[in-house]
Formats: C-alpha cells, sequence, structure tokens
C-alpha cells in the first residue's frame, strides 16, 4: 500500500510519541509501517525531517545506541528535577544523525 511523505511523516512522529520507547528504522518497518512500501532511505529522510522540526523545541528526536526516540532537552529534565518530578526524564543524548 503507498503512503503520501505528509502521512508518512505523520504517522513516524505519532509513532514515536505513542510508543514512548526507542525504536530503530527497521522495526519501524516491521510494525506500524508494515502495511506500507516505504523504503529505509525514506525512512531516514522524514526523521531528518523531524529531527530539524523539533531543534528548537523542548523535545528532540535523538538517536541512542542505534535506536530512534523522542528526548527531553537537558536542561529541560533539570530544571523539571527542581520541582519534585519523581518519575526519571530522558534528556538529551545527541541529535539524530542517519
Amino acid at each position: 500500500m503507498q503512503i503520501n511523505s505528509t502521512q508518512l511523516k505523520q504517522l513516524i512522529e505519532a509513532s514515536l510519541f505513542v510508543l514512548a520507547k526507542p525504536m530503530t528504522i527497521q522495526a519501524l518497518k516491521e510494525t506500524v509501517l508494515t502495511d506500507f512500501s516505504v523504503s529505509r532511505s525514506r525512512i531516514k529522510a522524514v526523521l531528518d525531517e523531524l529531527q530539524q522540526d523539533y531543534q528548537e523545541r523542548g523535545v528532540q528526536l535523538v538517536k541512542v545506541a542505534g535506536d530512534i526516540v523522542f528526548k527531553l532537552k537537558k536542561y529541560l529534565a533539570l530544571f523539571y528535577s527542581l520541582y519534585g518530578m519523581k518519575k526519571p526524564l530522558s534528556i538529551l543524548v545527541q541529535p539524530w544523525k542517519p
């Protein structure tokens, strides 16, 4: 099945938020994208776009040990910890680089 670029970007973005866990490109292909004909290079291009979209926001798309995940910027995690949030917050490790 085909999916247009806007829909693909929205699906990947929503999936990374909803799943709330690190995902590889292969895992995305085998789960949320399993019904679509989408190449690895097209997924990487979408992830690059999302990384750019989120660069100036409080959360950023990052790559951690080969997995892709949204994380809080480090200074925001520290800010929230000052207000007694008990659940550990994810912090920025490194920008997504394909």
